[in-house]
């Protein structure tokens, strides 16, 4: 019912969302999405062999549905000399191939199982931050499942449908603030152009509706926190209960102001519209747990090796159990993970791989022309450098030219941008020639992600 609600026009749609609003949960929700919710709940409760198990069951079936429906792994296992029978468990993955966005792009008809019908298929299509967009498809099989991850992600915090604020992609061209949902109870700012108006009019939502739990870009909700702590308002606002943050990096001088505005828990995840690798931030363990029944995620080397060492980076390439329809096997994200080491014990005792830091995309790193890659987490050491900035962006132009955009407030100081330099250089083996551009705004894509690192140069 809900589906066909959202495809009609919104003078049509709004009323109806306000009715079903009104209808108890459990009649609405469809009997997929309820039965996963709690095979999800039972299943957090397993032990490293049941986990390990239930994995190498689910990617058998998986191989088996992908050669014998799927043009392209038929193609490739043909090719490649591999039978089914080769594929037995996660260790027998590096057996195939990688694919990545290209390989996608140039094949995507032959990725689609021939046992779906297509017509029911529902269209996707990536971003493209730093390259171009892939389009792909699922299932609405798919959908329940990645809603049931997610409910379980948030109700470990006590959201279950409560009213929510959401500071992330609606970006919409009218003067409005927001957009309520009546059904999901998502209370959505326009997030276009932000400014210190658009700040106080957040902050009197937030007086006006107390809501508990807020979702967001990490920037965004970093800009309103940097406000709110500037101007001495943390504690005239209502704190929420959670807050939960994907689709961008977190970082901590973020996670630090964040925590001083609203004073609660942080929570925030790691995923990608391709739905083939899902992890978890674990306040506990300060860690990020990768959750096994999503799929399989693999850490490999620029070797194309498994790699567990404590503080090396690795890619992470994704196996999603929940796409049929459009199978991704061994799925380059071209992510990139700073691992915990193979002797790192979860303090929290969860049975599940964890690793320390997820470093932004290959694209987003600092190059120098010895070849030396420097992650976006730089930042964390220099940015208390200058405590008096609403946003800043790296630009490196090429090898030898590194541009540092600065929107600074009102108390910014010329030696705060100096020292912030000085501290950048330090950790840079080859010298470059760093320098400040104090700007306005600091311009956003049409989704309003933000990026620290963008590095121009060709690879």
């Amino acid at each position: 019912m809900i589906r066909i609600i959202k495809k009609m026009p919104n003078r049509m749609k709004v009323p109806l969302l306000y009715a079903a609003s009104l209808l108890p949960k459990n009649l609405i929700e469809n009997k997929e999405y309820k039965d996963y919710v709690k095979f999800l709940a039972e299943s957090e409760l397993w032990d490293s062999t049941q986990i390990s198990e239930f994995q190498n069951m689910q990617l058998k079936l998986l191989i088996k549905h992908a050669y014998e429906n799927v043009p392209y792994y038929t193609e490739v296992f043909n090719e490649y000399g591999i039978r089914v029978e080769d594929i037995q468990d996660t260790g027998d993955l590096k057996k195939l191939p990688l694919i990545n966005k290209e390989i996608i792009k140039n094949n995507k008809d032959k990725f689609i199982a021939k046992n779906f019908n297509f017509t029911q298929l529902n269209k996707i299509s990536t971003g493209g931050t730093t390259s171009g967009p892939m389009e792909f498809f699922d299932t609405h099989t798919t959908v329940n499942r990645e809603m049931a991850f997610f409910h379980r992600i948030w109700n470990n915090y006590g959201y279950n449908d409560q009213l929510c604020l959401v500071l992330r992609g609606d970006a919409e061209s009218s003067e409005k603030l927001y957009k309520y949902n009546p059904y999901k109870k998502l209370i959505s700012i326009n997030t276009r152009n932000i400014n210190d108006h658009k700040m106080k009019g957040i902050i009197e939502i937030i007086n006006k509706y107390k809501p508990p739990y807020l979702q967001a870009y990490p920037s965004l909700i970093y800009l309103l926190s940097k406000y709110i702590n500037e101007h001495d308002l943390s504690r005239k606002i209502p704190n929420f209960k959670a807050i939960f943050c994907s689709s961008e990096k977190m970082y901590d001088f973020q996670r630090d102001e964040i925590k001083r505005a609203f004073s609660t828990v942080v929570i925030d995840y790691y995923g990608h519209s391709e739905r083939t690798a899902l992890m978890e931030y674990c306040p506990i363990c300060k860690m990020y747990h990768v959750i096994p029944e999503y799929g399989v995620i693999e850490f490999l080397d620029k070797s194309g090796n498994s790699n567990d060492v404590e503080n090396h980076l690795t890619e992470i390439v994704g196996t999603s159990f929940n796409n049929y329809a459009f199978p991704l096997i061994r799925y380059q994200t071209f992510d990139i993970a700073t691992m915990s080491g193979s002797n790192y014990k979860n303090k929290c005792n969860k049975p599940y791989v964890s690793i320390k830091e997820i470093d932004g995309r290959s694209g987003d790193f600092l190059i120098t022309k010895d070849g030396k890659l420097y992650s976006p987490t730089i930042l964390d050491f220099a940015i208390y450098y200058i405590p008096n900035f609403k946003e800043m962006q790296l630009v490196q132009h090429d090898y030898e030219q590194l541009e540092v955009l600065i929107v600074p407030s009102k108390s910014y100081k010329k030696d705060e941008g100096n020292r912030f330099v000085a501290e950048l250089q330090k950790r840079i083996d080859t010298k470059m020639n760093i320098y400040i551009t104090l700007v306005n705004q600091i311009e956003r894509p049409s989704n309003q992600k933000h990026r620290f690192v963008v590095s121009k140069i060709k690879k």
